[in-house]
């Protein structure tokens, strides 16, 4: 077939211009010319591969099927999606395809990178199974909100009615008294777990102005209960005006301020909040006179489901310091134990960076009133 200067000048053009890889070889694979896309996207120079076996820089996973496929006498083939080594010794996803020139002995070879593509779907493939995770985690957290604590709740409050019916004093009042501890113990394990599982689906680009002194007004509210039966004090000095997300801050401070009552066998059980700011942090160290932890266990009280003491003692779940440290992750903020000692009571230290507020953000009039953190109590 004869080729006119003209129509062979333009082919030339294409293969110089081309972004695809293309590379023109013998039948059988020998590398006689590569475009400059080629070289660009895989490193090598036109001399120095040249002579180089083609189906050599796949992967040797590739290579077999390559071979099998692309040899055949098919024009063109079908197109494969396959691994090819660049210089450096890292391998590419490209599109590869094969035209068969019977009449001057040649095949061409035509490419296209499709290595962004690949990682895009691998990272689809590995979402699509978390994704799956999430919604069954959804289900769950369902089934502990309406189905689970419903009933608990009944459990509780007719054994509590039940009470009244027995003999001060008897083993049926002794083992009623039990009921109602484990019921609420598992009540409180499944608030907790809910507000853990809860605390990555806080938008943590919502900010918004707050006072201090008000959101620890409404957790005296949220703990009353806890509070009133310990005959506790809640204590608060020179708190700020804050902005940032105010229901991950109400969530932190409350399981730290909930720790410090149940936790606490005092006459007078105490919990202060003390305020202080760097030029970056806002720093708040929160106090108690609590049963306090021994040194050795330091180092294991931010884990997950962690309980250092007996349920028949405290009713604790273990989740609250933990929830504390995953809210503060979030924040990217950090908490850490100043002191505690048996009997001496604790001293936690949080912080969190300050974050500018917008214009007028922080107006009086702008202030939150703690609409935000209704679903959270």
């Amino acid at each position: 077939m004869y080729i006119s200067d003209h129509t062979m000048n333009c082919l030339l053009k294409v293969f110089e211009l081309s972004t695809d890889l293309i590379a023109i070889s013998s039948l059988y694979g020998a590398i006689e010319a590569v475009n400059p896309a080629f070289q660009k996207a895989l490193g090598y120079s036109g001399d120095k591969i040249k002579g180089s076996d083609i189906f050599s820089l796949l992967h040797e996973e590739d290579a077999p099927q390559a071979q099998k496929a692309l040899r055949k006498s098919e024009e063109p083939s079908r197109p494969l999606e396959l691994r090819i080594r660049d210089k450096r010794g890292h391998y590419r996803w490209v599109r590869l395809q094969s035209h068969l020139s019977v009449a001057d002995q040649k095949r061409i070879f035509i490419a296209q990178d499709v290595t962004k593509q690949r990682k895009l779907q691998l990272q689809l493939d590995r979402t699509a199974p978390l994704q799956e995770v999430r919604e069954e985690l959804q289900r769950f957290n369902h089934l502990l909100s309406h189905d689970i604590k419903e009933p608990i709740r009944n459990i509780v409050s007719f054994t509590n009615l039940a009470l009244r019916e027995v003999p001060a004093n008897s083993k049926l009042e002794e083992y009623f008294h039990y009921i109602v501890q484990n019921g609420k113990q598992l009540h409180l394990l499944i608030n907790n777990l809910l507000l853990y599982n809860n605390i990555d689906k806080q938008q943590q680009e919502v900010f918004q102005c707050f006072e201090m002194e008000i959101l620890i007004d409404r957790l005296k509210s949220n703990l009353s209960e806890i509070i009133e039966e310990k005959g506790g004090k809640l204590l608060s000095h020179n708190l700020p005006v804050i902005y940032g997300n105010e229901r991950l801050i109400f969530m932190l401070f409350k399981h730290l301020l909930e720790n410090g009552f149940l936790y606490n066998d005092s006459q007078e059980p105490k919990v202060e909040i003390h305020y202080d700011a760097t030029s970056r942090y806002h720093q708040f160290l929160i106090t108690d006179n609590g049963i306090g932890i021994e040194t050795e266990f330091h180092q294991y009280i931010f884990d997950l489901f962690k309980r250092l003491h007996n349920r028949q003692d405290y009713i604790g779940t273990g989740i609250g310091l933990a929830t504390a440290k995953k809210i503060l992750d979030r924040l990217d903020g950090d908490i850490r134990i100043m002191h505690s000692k048996p009997g001496k009571g604790s001293a936690f230290l949080l912080r969190f960076p300050i974050i500018t507020p917008t214009k007028d953000s922080c107006n009086e009039e702008n202030l939150s009133e703690s609409r935000a953190i209704a679903a959270t109590e």
